[in-house]
């Protein structure tokens, strides 16, 4: 199997990106509906709609994000840790998969949690990897076009950080020693967040998520790292621990759209 983050690694220049986002950015953009729920707490803010939003200055196109933080697009390709540089070329992710994609979530969580979708069109200066702030998930553009099984696999796992972030916050303690005892992760010096990528709480949670909750092409990918503690699948109560978050989130962990 392909790793996801082989194709995560963006790069290139401007002019390119244009080209690719210009065409069809407004079928891009707008505001997600869950046929399910009927919900529309989701926006899906495209890559033509954020080009047009961006600024210039000194350093160069910058963007704001959901929580108003400016951060500088990388536009150049001579920066050591972006892989494939050489094409000078990348990709925003099909916002057709997006949207399935989100089609398949649990309906409790888009009517529980408001989110943005940013599909960027040009990756962000120090994170050029897809994330999620609690507030919005920010789709890293790719160095080749994007499979269906990659954008799918990004988007359950970048879910996965916005529950903890909005339903299992740090702040509880009591959700998380609850978490870490089914998973069957409670030594905190092997499993915090400054071990290896794949041992760390949050990506665990989030790929735990994906593995458990995520689509079938979700599920088909292995990510470039594997954790060292056991399948999530064979963690008993796991699944059931999800669904109580999404049963008995506390009101002031929840937001409303913006």
């Amino acid at each position: 199997m392909r790793s996801a983050f082989d194709w995560v690694a963006p790069a290139g220049w401007l002019l390119l990106i244009l080209a690719t986002a210009a065409g069809g950015a407004t079928a891009q953009d707008g505001v997600y509906a869950s046929q399910r729920t009927g919900t529309a707490a989701w926006r899906i803010i495209g890559p033509g709609e954020i080009l047009s939003a961006c600024a210039q200055d000194a350093a160069g196109l910058c963007f704001t994000d959901a929580r108003g933080a400016l951060w500088t697009l990388r536009t150049g390709t001579g920066v050591a840790d972006v892989r494939n540089a050489e094409r000078e070329q990348f990709w925003p992710l099909p916002v057709i998969w997006v949207r399935e994609a989100l089609e398949a979530l649990d309906p409790r969580i888009p009517a529980l949690v408001a989110c943005r979708i940013y599909i960027l069109p040009l990756p962000r200066e120090n994170l050029p990897r897809s994330s999620c702030d609690g507030v919005a998930i920010y789709l890293s553009p790719t160095v080749r076009p994007a499979t269906r099984e990659v954008v799918h696999f990004v988007v359950f796992h970048e879910v996965g950080h916005l529950l903890h972030r909005r339903l299992l916050p740090d702040g509880d303690r009591e959700g998380w020693r609850r978490y870490r005892r089914i998973r069957g992760v409670t030594d905190e010096a092997r499993y915090s967040a400054s071990a290896p990528p794949p041992d760390r709480p949050h990506e665990l949670f989030a790929e735990d998520f994906r593995l458990l909750f995520g689509t079938e092409p979700a599920r088909g990918i292995c990510p470039a790292w594997v954790p060292s503690a056991a399948p999530p699948s064979s963690r008993p109560g796991l699944r059931r621990l999800f669904h109580d978050l999404l049963s008995t989130a506390p009101k002031d962990r929840l937001y409303a759209a913006r």
